[in-house]
């Protein structure tokens, strides 16, 4: 083998390296970002929706799937009122008596917006959308929870 030969091959192997430096790179990145957006999304498997499920006094009355911005079930008189305003939807309710707006925000959040009750404790906990996140409202007997919506 000739001198230039050998030269050439180290030439090779430099070019190779830094390809493979660049490839591993790319495929770090990748992985990140996928990791990334499975725990934003709440770590849901394909298949798998998150639903908001609002329950009065342990009793599911409306159920509102998050990523298609739309109610599933109603099953009560409570629900008085459903509006959309600036993208968002606002559902009127009137559990135990204590008027209660709720609010989900297209980003597949929800909250209490506004409540009839005393010390406000349910407004202040502010936005939930996380897999097993919940909020209540002791007043109305509000609770609601963020559970899997297994789509078939």
């Amino acid at each position: 083998m000739t001198m230039a030969g050998i030269g050439d091959g180290v030439r090779n192997l430099q070019v190779n390296k830094k390809v493979l430096a660049i490839s591993g790179a790319v495929l770090a990145l990748f992985v990140l970002i996928v990791a990334v957006l499975s725990v934003l999304s709440g770590g849901g498997k394909p298949g798998e929706r998150l639903v908001a499920r609002v329950r009065v006094d342990g009793s599911e009355v409306l159920a509102i799937d998050l990523f298609e911005d739309g109610i599933i079930t109603q099953n009560s008189q409570s629900v008085v009122q459903i509006s959309k305003k600036r993208g968002d939807l606002y559902i009127d309710m009137n559990p135990m008596e204590v008027p209660v707006v709720l609010r989900i925000k297209k980003d597949y959040r929800v909250r209490v917006d506004k409540a009839g009750c005393k010390d406000q404790a349910c407004v202040k906990q502010g936005y939930i959308g996380k897999l097993d996140q919940s909020l209540e409202c002791a007043d109305s007997k509000l609770k609601i929870s963020i559970e899997k919506k297994i789509v078939i």
